[in-house]
């Protein structure tokens, strides 16, 4: 998480393809669309430490919050 948000609850990204992400986990608009949430509720230290739990709980890993390469669009070669 450090690598995504830089512990800032706050932390805003907007990635080259335009990807938005929020708060501490950094979820996307996509995300929180599908968790019927607002970038509002992403950016509560709270509802984000939380709904990253559920999250964890549900899949008992972190690879969701990656901080490896980007994986590359389809029809392009992975980034080293």
């Amino acid at each position: 998480m450090r690598c995504l948000s830089y512990l800032d609850p706050l932390w805003e990204m907007t990635d080259a393809r335009g990807v938005q992400t929020w708060g501490l986990f950094q979820f996307s608009d996509l995300e929180l669309l599908e968790l019927r949430a607002s970038p509002v509720s992403a950016l509560d230290p709270e509802w984000n430490i939380q709904t990253a739990r559920m999250i964890w709980t549900r899949t008992k890993d972190f690879r969701h919050w990656s901080c490896g390469p980007s994986p590359a669009p389809p029809g392009l070669p992975p980034s080293r």
